[in-house]
């Protein structure tokens, strides 16, 4: 199991490192969720590799050092980590809510206090538990506080991004969810072999089990990431500007409803801008001439959908006139989907179904039923 941990660990770092020059050499140079995600990927290749050097080396004195400055680097999870959700939300200034200052003064305490318990083993006594001990108690803390600040992120990101993107939203969500769901178990594994030790002494073998597990789920983490990267590289090479609003009223004057309405319909079908996989509110209200704010308000509120059920209905009504017809009889289901604007098999069959209550293949096959 330990060299089995080990190699886990040092596959991972390997990934992560050159995951992190793909970034650093592509796209668009200071985005700043590229900058953000390397900042975040840096800091946790600082703490795989703290943990990896002590597993491989022998633990002499210069290898505890330097892997307890690594270890410092723990302090940066969560900020880096929320930093980053929220450079992807559209968000023009990253605020933290515990100030960088704080977080600087609290890893460099956390450091002096690991290199004095180095030098000085059990000097640093707070009644039975070593100081070394809480100032990990505290750090668990501070990583628990970033990551309810990323699950409220998330969450309250999740209409926004419904309410601006036909195809990338679902990808951006599921990005956002990869990332966040991962690191809260680790820091759950982590900080249950925490406070076993502290109360309960957990055997060896259980905390090598415990440390496999959550080394495992970093190697999963920097894997979903290179292929997320390879699949979806828009999500990590630049980031769709949100549609400037205007200082216009806030609310739809009842009487441009109807005439809006009009208006977007007759831009759908004319130019039949739902067959564009990257189309955008933004995109959307440029192409349809209707003010970004209203245009958000005519859709959610009038029509009663968010902007990624309202461009799928058409995609839908596409795809179910393209299976019917005779002309696209010898297209696939793959060619037809592509086609509608849809970049996911799995994303239109769920769509299809839940707008026909059948998937596209039972679609067709009743079509060949119908009409022999």
């Amino acid at each position: 199991m330990h060299e089995l941990i080990s190699v886990v660990a040092g596959v991972a770092i390997i990934q992560l490192i050159l995951f992190t020059m793909f970034l650093w050499f592509s796209g668009k140079r200071g985005a700043r969720p590229q900058t953000a995600l390397i900042a975040f990927l840096a800091v946790n290749i600082a703490f795989l590799t703290g943990f990896f050097i002590t597993w491989v080396f022998e633990h002499s004195l210069l290898i505890t050092f330097f892997a307890r400055v690594l270890f410092t680097t723990g302090w940066f999870f969560g900020p880096a980590l929320y930093a980053y959700l929220c450079s992807l939300t559209f968000d023009k200034k990253i605020t933290l809510k515990m100030g960088y200052a704080t977080i600087l003064f609290a890893a460099a305490f956390y450091l002096m206090i690991q290199i004095v318990d180095l030098f000085h083993p059990g000097i640093l006594l707070i009644g039975s538990i070593r100081a070394t001990t809480l100032t990990m108690l505290f750090l668990h803390i501070q990583i628990f506080y970033f990551m309810v600040l990323s699950l409220k992120r998330l969450n309250a990101h999740r209409i926004h991004v419904l309410n601006f993107y036909s195809n990338l939203g679902k990808h951006l969500l599921n990005w956002f969810r990869v990332i966040v769901y991962a690191f809260i178990a680790m820091w759950f594994i982590d900080f249950c072999s925490l406070l076993g030790n502290i109360f309960f002494q957990i055997p060896a073998a259980i905390n090598i089990v415990m440390t496999f597990v959550s080394i495992s789920i970093n190697a999963v983490f920097a894997n979903l990431t290179i292929f997320n990267g390879l699949q979806y590289p828009h999500l990590f090479l630049h980031k769709e500007e949100e549609p400037k609003q205007t200082t216009a009223e806030s609310s739809l004057p009842p009487f441009n409803v109807e005439a809006l309405k009009k208006k977007l319909t007759d831009a759908m079908q004319l130019h039949k801008l739902y067959l564009d996989p990257g189309i955008t509110l933004g995109l959307l209200s440029v192409k349809s001439g209707i003010n970004t704010k209203y245009l958000s308000q005519l859709i959610n509120e009038h029509m009663g959908m968010n902007f990624y059920e309202f461009i799928n209905s058409y995609r839908i009504k596409e795809a179910e006139k393209m299976l019917l017809s005779e002309e696209h009889a010898e297209k696939t289901i793959l060619e037809i989907l592509y086609t509608c604007g849809f970049n996911s098999k799995s994303v239109f069959n769920n769509v299809f179904k839940k707008a026909t209550g059948i998937t596209p293949t039972a679609y067709r096959r009743k079509k060949n039923f119908i009409y022999g």
